[in-house]
């Protein structure tokens, strides 16, 4: 059996391309293709992970974030972030949050795989880091379900009991006890105090995620110096 790899990326035609390519190797196995660190969280419940690719484009949590808790989590694992282009910055600011390598999104996929496949050749020990003791143990990436998180970001932008079960065809009893739930992992009581909570999780990363983020989306080579001294 090769090593275990999976791919963290929104865009579809690049997560399937580079699906595909990696699954052609013989000395790698595909464990899955997601869209982002959420759905990471899901899939190494049932299936065991050596290396992660994880793309810029990935935006649910912020690129800086999403490193810093799948390192904490898995300390062991291997991860490669793949990036729209070579950018000196983000390689440094990726690797501060404990990431492995950094891609240049521009390669040939033929130089992607191959450096994918020297990573998960590495040893585990070679890579691992300390645990972050800045993560977050309460963070939902952590304690809740797929759904909960789903519900909860939906109180914490003002949605309704009613109109969260039409998003997702529930019931609204369904609803509330996924609601009941978050409460209780969290330690919350009223959508007030979740809005309070999720405000607070994301303000420590904020700055570190807009200052990486601006010179991944720019086009511009010089953006991601000049992003530094805003």
């Amino acid at each position: 059996m090769g090593s275990r790899v999976a791919v963290i990326d929104a865009n579809v035609p690049v997560r399937e391309a580079l699906s595909v390519a990696l699954a052609n190797q013989p000395r790698l196995q595909l464990v899955g293709a997601v869209r982002d660190a959420y759905e990471f969280l899901d899939l190494c419940r049932w299936a065991e992970t050596d290396t992660v690719v994880l793309s810029t484009s990935s935006r649910g949590l912020g690129i800086l974030r999403s490193i810093r808790l799948l390192r904490a989590l898995f300390p062991s694992v291997g991860i490669a972030v793949l990036g729209p282009r070579a950018d000196p910055v983000a390689s440094v600011r990726c690797s501060e949050m404990g990431a492995d390598s950094y891609l240049d999104g521009r390669s040939s996929m033929e130089k992607l795989v191959s450096e994918i496949a020297a990573l998960t050749r590495e040893s585990p020990s070679d890579r691992r880091r300390p645990l972050d003791p800045g993560v977050r143990r309460d963070d939902p990436l952590v304690v809740l379900t797929r759904r909960e998180r789903q519900i909860l970001e939906c109180i914490v932008h003002g949605y309704s009991i009613p109109e969260i079960a039409r998003e997702f065809d529930l019931g609204q009893k369904t609803v509330r006890d996924h609601w009941t739930r978050v409460r209780g992992k969290l330690g919350l009581s009223t959508p007030a105090d979740a809005i309070a909570f999720w405000a607070n999780l994301h303000r420590s990363d904020s700055v570190l995620d807009d200052e990486t983020d601006s010179a991944f989306e720019s086009g511009d080579p010089d953006r991601s110096s000049t992003s530094r001294s805003r």
